[in-house]
């Protein structure tokens, strides 16, 4: 097999750089015990447990990669407790990328939508602002009338009532 994995999740997101690491690796079990000698570029190694944390995608997807042949350059050795995988470190790089993709991408909506609800606001908030002081204007207005009434008219006093007269 010669076609290399492809990386679907966010894949046309990524720079070219970052987009080809796993392309230097050869396909999951592809490899030869000679081809993973320690003179190999691949030689580094992690288990899926390993794996699993340097990068925070679960033990439970790593394996469901390992399965479908997504993960370029991995291998199994037999061990005391039965096959394990073996996966390059420089694999782990190219799962962690396409793992980040999309929470950039979800990031990079969610400020797009806040950046339009800010500018909704503050054309709502200036409106508001123009509204109080028309407002307030008006409430000077009616003051100002008001004090004009009050000084032309003259109330007679209330009679005490405990006065005669």
């Amino acid at each position: 097999m010669t076609d290399q994995p492809k990386l679907v999740m966010g894949a046309g997101l990524l720079p070219p750089e970052i987009r080809n690491i796993g392309r230097e690796l050869p396909a999951a079990g592809e490899t030869t015990p000679a081809a993973r000698t320690p003179n190999s570029d691949h030689a580094t190694v992690v288990t899926i447990a390993e794996a699993a944390s340097r990068t925070g995608v679960s033990v439970q997807t790593w394996r469901r990669r390992l399965k479908a042949g997504q993960v370029a350059g991995a291998y199994k050795t037999a061990g005391a407790q039965g096959e394990t995988w073996q996966i390059p470190v420089a694999a782990l790089d190219s799962i962690a990328v396409v793992k980040a993709a999309p929470v950039i991408s979800a990031a990079s909506e969610t400020i797009s939508d806040l950046q339009t609800e800010v500018v909704t606001l503050k054309s709502q908030l200036a409106l508001q602002r123009a509204l109080a002081d028309e407002r307030l204007h008006t409430l000077d207005q009616l003051h100002a009338t008001m004090r004009a009434l009050g000084s032309g008219i003259t109330t007679a006093k209330p009679k005490r009532w405990w006065r005669k007269g």
